[in-house]
C-alpha cells in the first residue's frame, strides 16, 4: 500500500508540474537551498491562492509534503481515497462541522506521526484563502503543533519550521508569475529564544537609528517613484547595467521570432478552443467572491480534459477526412507545436521586455543609471545595518 501511495504521489506531482508550467509563465524559487533535505519539517505559508498554493509548494521542494486540507474535500469517496494515498491529512474546521471539532486533535496526531517519522507537513495558518492578497489573521495551530511535538520529545526531535511566502503577480490571469520565497529554517526548540531575539533587535534598531531609518524610508520611496515613472518592473531594474547583453539578446530573439512564427501560429490555432473552454469554466463555475483564488486550480484541472478532448476531436476529424497515415503525423504534430507555441510566446514576452528596457537605456541613460545606483545603495544599507546589529549583540554578550 505504501508503494502504491508513493507511485501515485510521484505521478500526481509530475502532472501538477506540467499543469503549473502551462498556466504560469514563471514559478521562481527564492532561497530554495534553505529547505532541509531530511528530518522533520513544518512548512508554514501564507494562503493567497487556495488549492494552488499547495500545488506550488508541493512541486517546489525535493521531498513529499503532507498538506492539511479541509475535510470537505474528503466527502467524495474516490477523491478521498486518492488524497489519502497522496498523504493529504483532513482537518475539520469550526465552520465545517462545529459538533466534530474533537477531530482536530486527530489531525494533530496524524501530523505528529508524519513528523516523528522524519517527514514534512505543510500548513496554512490563515485557514482560508481570499481574493484579497493581504495577509489575514494568523491562527495558532502551526505554533501549537510545533511546540507540543518538541515538548513531547524533550526538545530533541529536531523539528524545523520553514516559513514560505507566496506572491502571485496576477493569479487569475493565464501566463502570470509566482514567487516562492523560503525563509530561514527555525528550530522549534529555540522558537521562544528566537522570538525574543527578534523583538530585541527591532527595539534596538528603533532606539539606535531613528534618523537613519527615516532617511532609508525616504530613499526607498524615491526609488519606487523613479521606477514607477520609468514603468519598469523590479526584476527589470536588476538588468539596467546589462545594456550590451540586452541589445544582443534582442537581436538574437528577433531572428527567432521570424523563424518560429509559422509553427507558433499553428500551435496557437489548435489551442484556441480549449482555452475558450477553460475561460468559460473559470468565469461561470467559480465563486464570484473568490474567483481570483479559484481560477488557477480550476483552469489547470479543466485544462487536462479540455486539451485532451479537443486534441482527440481534431485527430478524429482529420482521420475521417484524410485517413490513417496523415492523421498519425497530424496527431504527433499537436503536442510538439503546442510546446513550441508556449516557448515562443514566453521568449517573445522576454524579447519585448528586453527591447523596452534597451529603449529606456538609450533614451534616458541618466535616469536609469540613477535608479540602479539607488538600488545598490539600498541593498548596501540593509546589509550594513544587519552587520552592525550583529556586532553590537556580540559585543554585549562578551562584555
Amino acid at each position: 500500500m505504501k508503494l502504491l501511495g508513493k507511485c501515485l504521489t510521484t505521478t500526481v506531482i509530475g502532472l501538477l508540474r506540467i499543469m503549473l508550467g502551462f498556466y504560469f509563465r514563471r514559478v521562481e524559487l527564492f532561497h530554495a537551498e534553505r529547505v532541509p533535505s531530511n528530518g522533520p519539517v513544518l512548512f508554514v505559508s501564507n494562503h493567497p491562492g487556495s488549492v494552488t498554493d499547495a500545488f506550488i509548494i508541493g512541486t517546489s521542494v525535493p521531498r513529499q509534503v503532507h498538506f492539511v486540507a479541509t475535510v470537505q474535500l474528503f466527502r467524495f469517496a474516490p477523491l478521498a481515497w486518492l488524497l489519502k494515498q497522496c498523504g493529504i491529512i483532513p482537518i475539520n474546521r469550526l465552520k465545517d462541522d462545529p459538533r466534530a471539532m474533537r477531530s482536530v486533535a486527530a489531525t494533530f496526531e496524524a501530523c505528529f506521526e508524519v513528523l516523528e517519522d522524519g517527514g514534512a507537513v505543510g500548513i496554512f495558518p490563515e485557514g482560508v484563502s481570499y481574493d484579497d492578497s493581504q495577509l489575514k489573521t494568523i491562527k495558532t495551530g502551526a505554533a501549537r503543533m510545533a511546540l507540543e511535538l518538541e515538548h513531547r520529545h524533550g526538545g530533541k526531535l529536531g523539528l524545523r519550521i520553514v516559513p514560505v511566502g507566496l506572491t502571485y503577480s496576477a493569479k487569475e490571469r493565464y501566463r502570470s508569475e509566482v514567487l516562492v520565497h523560503f525563509g530561514e529554517p527555525i528550530e522549534a526548540a529555540k522558537f521562544l529564544e528566537l522570538t525574543q531575539a527578534i523583538a530585541n533587535a527591532a527595539e534596538w534598531m528603533e532606539r539606535t537609528f531613528p534618523e537613519r531609518f527615516n532617511a532609508f524610508a525616504r530613499k526607498l520611496r524615491d526609488y519606487e517613484r523613479r521606477r514607477a515613472r520609468l514603468k519598469l518592473p523590479d526584476e527589470t531594474s536588476e538588468r539596467l547595467s546589462e545594456k550590451r547583453n540586452l541589445l544582443a539578446y534582442g537581436l538574437s530573439r528577433s531572428l527567432l521570432a521570424v523563424l518560429g512564427a509559422p509553427i507558433a501560429v499553428y500551435g496557437w490555432v489548435h489551442r484556441l478552443l480549449p482555452f475558450a473552454l477553460i475561460r468559460l469554466v473559470a468565469t461561470r463555475f467559480t465563486n464570484p467572491g473568490a474567483r481570483k483564488a479559484q481560477t488557477p486550480h480550476a483552469s489547470m484541472l479543466v485544462g487536462l480534459f479540455a486539451f485532451g478532448g479537443c486534441y482527440a476531436l481534431y485527430v478524429w476529424l482529420v482521420y475521417r477526412w484524410f485517413g490513417w497515415p496523415f492523421s498519425l503525423w497530424y496527431a504527433l504534430s499537436l503536442p510538439i507545436a503546442g510546446l513550441i507555441s508556449y516557448y515562443y510566446t514566453r521568449e517573445m514576452l522576454r524579447l519585448c521586455d528586453a527591447l523596452r528596457t534597451a529603449v529606456i537605456l538609450i533614451r534616458v541613460p541618466f535616469a536609469s543609471r540613477r535608479l540602479l545606483s539607488l538600488r545598490l545603495e539600498l541593498l548596501a544599507e540593509i546589509e550594513e545595518a544587519r552587520k552592525e546589529y550583529r556586532r553590537t549583540a556580540h559585543f554585549t554578550e562578551t562584555a
